[in-house]
């Protein structure tokens, strides 16, 4: 726990500014502790912050906003895009289709039109979850499962329904 004692007569701008400098910093851990940054993130002026991100929970939509997709790429031979990416400290990489696959089985959650998913911890590099038109590497704790669950129900609408494309060849 973080304490700030503040002596009586400093001036109100002062006090102020600390207990903004305060919040910010309160708001960087937070967010360290919950996406899992790296397990040792230097803050500034040699403060630093070690931290089990797995034992933190965030909303869904805390989650959603760390989603970035870097890249989409469809492929020409057999159809469907994969796609690259980052969610809450984690890399991904899908096989996302327009169509659902005939087999529900072979698709993340049965109906993502997700055919391979791979999540790795951007921290230390440990793969976290693999689907291969089945599960090869189950969700290593609630949140990976939380994150295979946002990316399952959503991740092929906002692919074919509104992020442009390069074409290639896959």
């Amino acid at each position: 726990m973080c304490e700030i004692y503040v002596t009586v007569g400093v001036h109100f701008k002062a006090v102020r500014s600390l207990v903004h400098v305060a919040r910010c910093l309160a708001s960087k851990v937070v967010r360290l502790l919950r996406f899992g940054e790296p397990a040792s993130q230097t803050l500034g002026r040699g403060e630093t912050v070690a931290f089990l991100w797995e034992e933190m929970a965030a909303t869904d939509e805390e989650v959603l906003e760390t989603l970035e997709i870097h890249t989409v790429v469809h492929r020409k031979s057999t159809g469907g895009a994969w796609v690259g990416g980052s969610i809450a400290g984690h890399q991904f990489a899908a096989l996302v289709f327009p169509e659902p696959a005939l087999n529900p089985a072979w698709e993340v959650a049965g109906t993502s039109r997700i055919s391979k998913l791979w999540l790795k911890r951007i921290d230390d590099g440990t793969v976290v979850y693999n689907w291969d038109r089945g599960e090869d590497v189950a969700p290593r704790n609630e949140v990976v499962d939380q994150l295979v669950s946002l990316l399952a129900a959503g991740l092929a609408d906002l692919v074919w329904d509104s992020i442009p494309s390069k074409s290639g060849s896959g």
